[in-house]
């Protein structure tokens, strides 16, 4: 498959179609509320305290469904009453219109035949589950079990366009490039299509499940590695100054060690290397906050968004420049460069 270049029109086309998936799928939050009568409840303005109490809500549940109640406030279902302790109230005033979706937007970010499903199936069931019982049923972590979940999301149209866009800026013919977190390989595919047999491409990945998936996935391509590497350990066996690029795709939010992986990656590239920071959580503000902050606090393992001074931050210390960024609602992609 060859990576195209994106126009800022495709780009900020594609933002807008993530949220108004993002929007449809907050509104999937409200279908459940409202099936389980808590949107009953909320007839008069009442506490979180309040509201577990006549729900049957886990105490220990209080601060996931702060953050459930938040998300239907940025959808307009609810209303939050300033005051100690804060009341949330329905919305009376909430008109039909808004929960009218443009499906075409829909469609471009995860798909034609994903878009029915999404408005009418049970997805984010799980997370107004999660208020009832002791177990996590929808955390996701990167075991084996949940292969086809994220080979599913990791395809979905507005994931692929981020992380295309980030071998776009990096690859060409004979690079060395390195894929941090690479999942189960569908990046490596991509960059090694574009480097050719005269490049190198090497992927670090923690999960044995992904690393089995990448190995048969990259098969076709002999100059592809893929390692076992937990980026917590930083990058110690790379040689100075060896790669053209490196990317981290979806995954930089879940690391601890984030100044280390900069200095690291700083260290291993060539003068005028690139470095891409692509579909990261973060700490935006953006229409779809809300409901990724519930979304990622409920996952495991826990994530941390950074704000864009802290990510900044980090590749100045490190002696990086930003080149570029774009947003996708809270997901930010940055380039930075190594000066030559």
């Amino acid at each position: 498959m060859s990576v195209a270049e994106a126009t800022p029109e495709q780009t900020a086309t594609m933002e807008q179609a993530y949220l108004e998936y993002r929007r449809a799928c907050t509104y999937i939050l409200h279908r459940h509320a409202q099936e389980r009568q808590l949107l009953d409840q909320l007839a008069s303005p009442k506490t979180a305290d309040e509201i577990i109490a006549a729900m049957g809500f886990l105490p220990e549940r209080k601060p996931t469904l702060a953050l459930f109640l938040r998300a239907l406030a940025s959808l307009g279902s609810v209303v939050a009453e300033p005051g100690e302790p804060m009341r949330y109230m329905r919305n009376p005033d909430l008109a039909a219109t808004a929960f009218v979706f443009d499906q075409d937007l829909i469609a471009q970010a995860i798909g034609v035949e994903k878009v029915e499903n999404l408005i009418h199936g049970q997805s984010y069931a799980g997370i107004i589950d999660t208020l009832y019982i002791h177990e996590n049923p929808i955390a996701a972590d990167f075991s084996s079990s949940n292969t086809d979940l994220w080979n599913e999301f990791l395809q979905m149209p507005f994931y692929r366009f981020s992380r295309e866009r980030a071998v776009q800026v990096l690859a060409g013919p004979g690079r060395r490039l390195l894929d941090l977190a690479s999942g189960p390989g569908f990046g490596l595919i991509e960059l090694a299509e574009a480097v050719g047999g005269a490049g190198l491409v090497i992927g670090g990945e923690i999960s044995r499940g992904f690393i089995a998936e990448s190995v048969e996935r990259v098969k076709a391509f002999p100059y592809v590695r893929v390692m076992q590497l937990d980026l917590e350990d930083g990058l110690p066996f790379f040689r100075d100054a060896f790669f053209d690029g490196a990317m981290i795709v979806g995954a930089f939010h879940f690391l601890k060690q984030r100044q280390q992986l900069f200095d690291d990656v700083s260290r291993v590239l060539k003068p005028g290397g690139r470095f891409c920071v692509a579909y990261t959580y973060m700490r935006l503000g953006s229409p779809d906050q809300d409901l990724m902050d519930l979304r990622f606090h409920l996952r495991q393992p826990p994530s941390v968004p950074p704000t864009v001074e802290e990510l900044l931050g980090y590749a100045t210390r490190s002696g990086l420049t930003v080149a570029d960024r774009s947003t996708m609602g809270c997901f930010g992609t940055f380039l930075f460069e190594k000066p030559a």
